[in-house]
């Protein structure tokens, strides 16, 4: 496995345009317009992924490292990590979805039949 750990604080802060690898999968990526993010790289059935892991203002890099980390071991099992973090995401409600479930939870408080149909 390659060494990881390569970076530091102020290697990340003061580091140039390009990407900058951390070891393990982990880069830093530094665009032009000067922001900074966190990416891990991987091989998933043949082809090369890349998955953000956020900013570096909000993700610090024991953060990232940790991230980096956790994503290899779901490499390692066999599951795709942008794929697992998709499914984990909890779904949000669709405005009808919203308005059904307010209707069922206020409709016995209502005096005609008329207002839930409205």
């Amino acid at each position: 496995m390659a060494k990881t750990g390569k970076l530091t604080a102020l290697e990340v802060r003061n580091a140039g345009v390009g990407k900058h690898g951390d070891g393990g999968g982990l880069w830093l990526r530094v665009r032009p317009n000067g922001s900074r993010a966190w990416l891990f790289r991987y091989t998933w059935a043949g082809r090369e992924r890349e998955m953000g892991l956020g900013p570096t203002d909000r993700v610090s890099l024991a953060e990232a490292r940790e991230a980096a980390r956790d994503a290899r071991k779901l490499v390692a099992r066999g599951v795709d990590p942008i794929s697992h973090r998709r499914a984990t995401r909890r779904a949000v409600p669709t405005f009808k979805a919203c308005a059904e479930a307010y209707i069922e939870a206020h409709a016995p408080g209502w005096r005609h039949g008329k207002t839930r149909r409205q």
